[in-house]
Formats: C-alpha cells, structure tokens, sequence
C-alpha cells in the first residue's frame, strides 16, 4: 500500500508556527484521515527566501515520501523552487513544476484541453492594442477576457 501523502499548508503569516486561518478546516479533516501536515511559509517563498520558507518542514523520514501543497496560488518560478527545496529535503511532491504550470496558465494548459473547450486566443506582451486585435479574430459573441 502507498504511504499517505504528507499536507504542506501555508502557514499563518503572523503566527508561522499554526496553519493560515484559511486552511484550519483543511487542516483538521486532513489530520482525521491519518495525514501528517507541515507548514511553508509562503510570504518567505514569494520573497525569494525558500530555505526560509521551508524551515517548518522537516527532513522526509523516508526517501521520496509523498508530500502535496496545498496552499495559495504561486507564479511558475516560486513553485519550481518550492519542489526543489522538497526534493532537497528527500520528498516526492506529488505535482511537478510542469504539471503545476499547466494547471495555472492556459497557454499552458491549452494543447491538452483544446478539443474540449472553445476556440482560445491569448497575447505574451501588456499591449492592449495586441490583446485587442487577438480577440478580434474570434469574431463576434459572448467571450471572457483574463489575465494569464
């Protein structure tokens, strides 16, 4: 049987030693299913600080232990270095910074969803006259513009 996995929740930016309060319920079901939870400190991570981050989760007690975040959204970069930190304590995050990113960014996700969901345009630049001009293409109708 495989080991449960290990729940990494952000911790409380006040108090780093408890679960941000946004995730306490996630906390306590995960505790009453048997699954040990650890701490990051996402305000450190965000800030480039990932030892810092990462000083509330311990050495995995198992080579290549299952380990899977749950917490606040983070841009691709922060994320890559949030699994490089747990592999370097011995983990196995359950979401590689790939996966992750093609969960968060459509351009990314996009060649994987694009028989399943309308036709899609998107832009790389701020240019609002280039992000314009992309959605001119799709014609007329109902459309949803987001920032990705």
């Amino acid at each position: 049987m495989e080991p449960l996995p290990t729940l990494l929740l952000c911790a409380d930016p006040v108090e780093p030693k408890r679960v941000d309060d946004a995730y306490l319920a996630e906390e306590r079901e995960a505790k009453a299913r048997g699954l040990r939870v650890v701490r990051v400190v996402f305000e450190d991570l965000v800030r480039g600080r990932t030892d810092d981050a990462l000083r509330f989760i311990p050495q995995a007690e198992q080579a290549g232990a299952p380990v899977l975040y749950r917490g606040w959204m983070l841009r691709d970069r922060f994320q890559a270095e949030l699994h490089r930190g747990l592999v370097a304590l011995g983990w196995a995050p359950l979401v590689s910074p790939r996966a992750y990113c093609q969960s968060h960014y459509l351009p990314e996700a996009y060649p994987l969803i694009q028989s399943w969901t309308a036709e899609t345009v998107w832009t790389t630049s701020d240019d609002l006259v280039e992000a314009v001009q992309a959605a001119a293409r799709l014609g007329s109708g109902p459309a949803i513009a987001k920032d990705h």
